[in-house]
């Protein structure tokens, strides 16, 4: 069996709407402190948002990028694309550090900074 191209990105584009879904499903019922003053359409905007930031740094798995966007949801839509957050782009961008290495190290340094105040 042979998949064609244009096969192949509309099964992509189905499985990227499906991850949406689910997505702010979960942030809905999940941190609906931080989504209720959102639109659907703007808490869309911010996923998919997240999502492309995810990939540009090669996170790909879905809970990685899962997990990239929670960080945009709770701590700010900027995050690791700002001067404040410029440590976490560096770990992002890091090639020797795998996907889910990545949001851990950002997640101990978070912990580790909230431990401080």
């Amino acid at each position: 069996m042979l998949i064609r191209r244009s096969q192949m990105q509309a099964f992509e584009e189905a499985s990227m709407v499906e991850f949406e879904q689910r997505t702010i499903a979960f942030l809905r019922a999940h941190l609906s402190g931080y989504t209720r003053s959102l639109s659907d359409e703007a808490l869309r905007d911010l996923v998919r948002l997240g999502t492309e930031r995810a990939v540009s740094y090669e996170l790909r798995n879905d809970l990685d990028i899962l997990r990239y966007v929670l960080l945009l949801v709770v701590l700010s839509p900027a995050f690791g694309a700002d001067a404040q957050t410029a440590w976490a782009a560096r770990i992002l961008t890091d090639p020797h550090l795998k996907s889910e290495d990545k949001l851990d190290a950002i997640t101990e340094r978070l912990r580790f900074a909230m431990a401080e105040e």
